[in-house]
């Protein structure tokens, strides 16, 4: 929404120099404070390094892949704490039980999924939902031991990850999950989320 103090100072003019009905000026103004405000926040992001290299603002998606022992969660772990350090933003864990509650950075709010009753995929994208209802200032999820939360074969779940792109889309929320499984062997729609 445009701030009001903008919103006063503005004429609604067009470019040919006749006069827009009210709510049509409103909507086009709107939509070039919001497009303004997006390469404001990319522009941003792409000067402080952030907490990963974007190329793109967030929303985002990325995976930590591969077998069990590989280092997945040390290395979620050690991402969440330093996005604690270096965002602005809230940062979420998420994980199916309480094993890493004292790993994890005090200002990183640590979810216990298993104890909310998730059973199917279409309860965990419900749970995410409502995570980011409550709270607009959540900038990055980290989700633990993502297959196991979700309850979902990762080559069917490609309707899962169009939703939580659409939900980090929406909400300007960035996932990055950690999913036990060879990434040589992942279906072609989860590659693509691969980080090194």
């Amino acid at each position: 929404m445009m701030p009001p103090w903008l919103h006063a100072r503005l004429k609604p003019v067009h470019d040919s120099g006749s006069i827009l009905p009210q709510d049509r000026f409103r909507s086009l103004m709107q939509d070039q404070f919001s497009s303004d405000l997006q390469t404001v926040i990319k522009s941003d992001i792409m000067k402080s390094g952030g907490l990963m290299k974007y190329e793109e603002a967030v929303p985002m998606i990325q995976i930590i892949g591969g077998k069990k022992g590989s280092g997945k969660t040390k290395r979620l772990i050690d991402m969440t704490n330093a996005a604690a350090h270096e965002g602005s933003s809230d940062v979420i864990f998420l994980d199916d039980d309480n094993r890493y509650m004292f790993d994890i950075d005090h200002k990183v709010r640590f979810i216990n999924a298993g104890e909310y009753h998730v059973h199917t995929p279409e309860m965990f994208v419900g749970f995410l939902s409502g995570m980011l209802s409550q709270n607009f200032d959540v900038g990055v999820i980290f989700i633990d031991a993502f297959m196991k939360l979700c309850k979902t074969d990762l080559n069917e779940s490609k309707w899962l990850f169009e939703a939580m792109e659409e939900l980090s889309s929406k909400h300007n929320v960035q996932f990055v999950l950690s999913v036990s499984a060879d990434p040589d062997t992942m279906p072609d729609f989860v590659k693509k989320y691969l980080i090194a």
